[in-house]
């Protein structure tokens, strides 16, 4: 591994330490949110710095999110999280939410996964090679990718957690930039999804 790779690693683990800390101890919004559209229901108020708890009953997950974020739903249980989600869904920045029910290995899942990605994105770069750490109670695996989709670049941050030997994946999508906003609730939804009854 060349001293730019870690050099990426180490930033990347910073952001994720960082903006755990920082809604864990400086966020002190109330907010309440309500559940967005598709099959969801509504967000329950959390007392917890502004976040809201949202239980899915398609996957049968609970995790953590802003209460100003909204959620939507598709028919292949996919969960999106974003301030900007309508009836046509989920737009940009956003955060999807995947279980992968063939997979039990977070680094065989995020390997399958770039194979698909370089399928769909002929100008795919990896901008950060597979790394570890950990949010929480969970090991963590992660890596990023820039491409172009509609004649914007697309910053896509994936993250695969083992939970009750399940494989979820938690991604990220923004236009031109990489946020310290969305890695934050991407690291906040890491560290309390469970499944529900667990």
């Amino acid at each position: 591994m060349n001293k730019g790779n870690i050099k990426y690693i180490l930033i990347i683990l910073a952001i994720i330490v960082a903006g755990f800390l920082f809604f864990n101890q400086n966020n002190n919004n109330t907010g309440t949110g309500t559940g967005g559209t598709g099959t969801g229901q509504p967000t329950t108020p959390s007392t917890d710095y502004g976040y809201t708890v949202y239980n899915d009953p398609y996957l049968g997950i609970s995790f953590e999110m802003p209460g100003t974020y909204k959620v939507a739903t598709d028919k292949e249980g996919y969960i999106y999280v974003g301030r900007n989600i309508d009836s046509q869904g989920a737009l940009i920045p956003y955060i999807i939410i995947g279980r992968y029910d063939k997979y039990t290995s977070e680094v065989q899942f995020l390997n399958d996964f770039t194979t698909y990605m370089k399928k769909q994105y002929s100008d795919l770069k990896v901008t950060i090679d597979l790394l570890s750490g950990t949010i929480g109670n969970k090991t963590v695996y992660g890596l990023a990718y820039n491409y172009t989709s509609s004649g914007h670049l697309v910053v896509d941050n994936r993250y695969a957690i083992l939970v009750n030997g399940k494989v979820y994946m938690v991604g990220s999508k923004e236009e031109n930039t990489n946020s310290t906003e969305i890695n934050n609730v991407v690291t906040h939804i890491l560290s309390t999804l469970t499944e529900r009854g667990s």
